[in-house]
């Protein structure tokens, strides 16, 4: 081991300078644990001394403060004052108004005031977003009742080929796309469509899809 390291090691267990590490190394022909324990006698030598030298200090006597003469009071005769000369000797002291505590800040009452509102925010659009969920599931229930007591009927030269809800039409061409054109193509061979149960003042189905079928007629006797 290096002499060096030898003084940082020394350094590291007794917290000296390296000065005091490499002198410490030196009388004990540069042995680390003789070193370590010389410089731990050493500083507890040192400890006692001072403990020593606090121990024999004569305690300072500070000088006794003088007396000071005693005067006695005077006659209680001699003391008295007219209350004329007096009350325009010293005016009375105004009385200042009390002054009112400040309210003290309470944290804990802040955070539950500021928590109640924020439940209350949370609750508010709960409710908001409940009620416009029930609005949707009460329209798609209507749309689905409706949908179910209207009959969709498919004729052909006058004779009815085929009666189905309506509902089923609907889901059909969501699902399926071709099925709009096969119903397009059905118009060219003499198929008719028409809705029963529809309310006409609302939606008039029925003449749209006549119309189209009138359409469908008379390009196929443009065609031919």
């Amino acid at each position: 081991m290096e002499i060096l390291e030898k003084v940082e090691l020394v350094r590291e267990k007794t917290n000296v300078s390296y000065e005091k590490a490499r002198a410490a190394l030196e009388a004990c022909d540069y042995d680390v644990l003789d070193a370590i324990i010389a410089i731990e006698r050493e500083a507890v030598a040192e400890a006692a001394q001072a403990v020593e030298d606090i121990l024999s200090e004569k305690p300072i006597v500070e000088d006794a403060p003088e007396v000071a003469e005693v005067v006695e009071p005077e006659p209680a005769a001699a003391q008295e004052v007219e209350p004329e000369v007096e009350a325009e000797a010293e005016p009375a002291a105004e009385e200042e108004p009390p002054v009112e505590p400040e309210p003290e800040y309470d944290v804990a009452e802040e955070y539950a005031a500021h928590r109640a509102a924020a439940q209350a925010k949370r609750e508010a659009t709960r409710k908001k977003y409940n009620a416009a969920w029930n609005n949707f599931v009460e329209k798609v229930k209507h749309f689905i009742d409706a949908s179910l007591k209207m009959t969709f009927i498919v004729e052909r030269h006058g004779a009815q080929v085929c009666a189905i809800p309506v509902l089923f039409v609907i889901v059909g061409l969501f699902m399926w796309g071709s099925a709009l054109w096969l119903m397009i193509i059905g118009l060219f061979f003499g198929f008719r469509y028409r809705v029963e149960g529809a309310n006409p003042m609302t939606v008039d189905v029925n003449s749209v899809m006549s119309k189209a079928a009138d359409v469908a007629d008379d390009i196929k006797h443009d065609l031919v």
